[in-house]
């Protein structure tokens, strides 16, 4: 006599058991990737969420800046600020006078060599990159030595544009211009002056510096002085949250002043250059953003 269970049973109740821890394991193998995915898209919606954050922070604050802007007679007071625009994020913000620059279209070539002068490690690199600037934004072909200007420059297939600059980022096609030159030039000149000097009063420290490096004296310097028509400024916001998220906002406004439109906003940009290696403290001292 027998159970009544032929080995043709045996085996399909061992396929069956095989064919159910395998399911079950494909279940918790699908289950943990939903987890994952599900965890993977959770940390990005809240990455998403802080970049948003502060992009919002930065665009505001720096619409705020140009809104008090306008409203003040002395603009040259509002330093650098900063402050708590909520309890996760923090922003720096400030102001620059473009009349307190140099304007590469405008500037005298004297003041052109000074700037270079103070920036470059010898003369001749300085004055070699002055003529450059001076052939770059004439409207004839011939240099600044009398010859003719190239047609295209060393290793380039354009040579001068002959014609003024539109923005200070055009100064990247001046060939031999370093990089680290580069940038400095970017937070010391501008197209937007339209003066031969400019306004020692409203200038960034560092632009004061490299003209003294330079050589030149306060009494030399005071023959550029040039005051500022108080009407192109550029404003900064860089907004940061506790958990990293950094947004840099650039905008350059023209203040009207007029009651429907205080201010225009001439170029509107994201900057890249952002340090966010340092942790970020917002301390509960920091004022907050919407004070005055």
């Amino acid at each position: 006599m027998h159970n009544g269970i032929t080995q043709s049973d045996k085996t399909q109740q061992g396929f069956a058991l095989v064919s159910t821890i395998w399911i079950s394991g494909l279940l918790t193998v699908a289950t943990l990737a939903f987890l994952a995915l599900a965890s993977s898209q959770s940390l990005w919606t809240r990455n998403r969420l802080d970049l948003v954050s502060v992009q919002m922070a930065a665009d505001g604050m720096a619409e705020l800046i140009a809104y008090r802007a306008a409203a003040t007679s002395d603009v040259n007071r509002m330093a650098m600020t900063r402050c708590a625009w909520s309890p996760s994020i923090m922003v720096d913000a400030a102001i620059q006078d473009q009349g307190g620059l140099i304007d590469i279209n405008t500037a005298s070539p004297e003041l052109i060599l000074a700037l270079l002068r103070g920036l470059t490690e010898s003369q001749t690199q300085a004055s070699r990159l002055q003529a450059l600037m001076l052939d770059f934004r004439d409207a004839d072909s011939i240099s600044q030595n009398g010859s003719s200007e190239p047609q295209t420059y060393p290793g380039l297939t354009f040579g001068p544009k002959n014609a003024p600059f539109e923005t200070v980022l055009e100064l990247d096609q001046i060939p031999g211009l370093s990089p680290s030159l580069f940038q400095s030039l970017q937070l010391l000149t501008t197209v937007h002056s339209q003066q031969q000097g400019f306004d020692a009063s409203r200038a960034p420290a560092k632009l004061i510096a490299v003209l003294t490096d330079s050589g030149m004296t306060e009494a030399q310097r005071s023959n550029f002085n040039t005051p500022s028509p108080l009407r192109i400024f550029r404003v900064d916001a860089l907004a940061r949250s506790k958990n990293g998220a950094a947004y840099w906002r650039s905008a350059l406004i023209d203040l009207t002043r007029q009651p429907e439109k205080p201010f225009v906003i001439l170029s509107w940009q994201r900057l890249n250059q952002i340090d966010t290696a340092a942790p970020l403290i917002i301390g509960e001292n920091l004022p907050a953003c919407f004070s005055e």
